[in-house]
């Protein structure tokens, strides 16, 4: 399910909005980058589909490293594809690498893939960022990707409003 949510969620954020940069970093035990922003989308969705389940969650390390990709640009989001359990780091270390994506001004946005309790709270009562809970592939279609596509255009917008004085 989680490796389907990534590849839809490229796929339509690069159909709707040509140009967007993109970058993919793995965690398990450690964190390492599956594409940058200069990989070719191509090359990201078969690092994300040779991804194999196993070994821990390491949500701190995974935002640690994902933060690194980041080019210099007004509108950015981190989208995190997990159970939610953090198995290597503290609850608290994530927290902390969580409040330097806020310090950042970069947006966290949750897919959780499982229904246990997690670091990043419920649909309906989020702690960090906005959360989406998966019940099925389809609900990753229908709604996560275009929650997801609109609040990436909204800021877009926004941004643009601002470098033109309009706001």
């Amino acid at each position: 399910v989680a490796k389907d949510a990534a590849t839809n969620l490229i796929g339509k954020l690069v159909e709707k909005l040509p140009g967007i940069k993109i970058g993919v970093v793995n965690f398990n035990n450690e964190a390492y980058t599956i594409g940058n922003v200069n990989t070719s989308i191509q090359n990201i969705n078969n690092g994300i589909l040779n991804l194999r389940a196993g070994g821990e969650t390491a949500i701190g390390k995974g935002i640690e490293e994902g933060k690194k990709k980041y080019v210099e640009t007004d509108t950015k989001v981190m989208v995190i594809i997990t159970d939610g359990q953090e198995t290597v780091e503290t609850e608290e270390d994530v927290i902390r690498q969580i409040e330097t994506l806020r310090k950042g001004k970069i947006e966290l946005v949750s897919i959780l893939t499982g229904k246990s309790e997690n670091i990043f709270g419920t649909e309906g009562n989020a702690r960090y960022g906005e959360v989406y809970e998966i019940a099925n592939e389809g609900d990753i279609y229908n709604r996560v990707v275009g929650d997801i596509y609109e609040k990436i255009i909204e800021r877009t917008e926004v941004e643009k409003d601002r470098s033109l004085g309009r706001i």
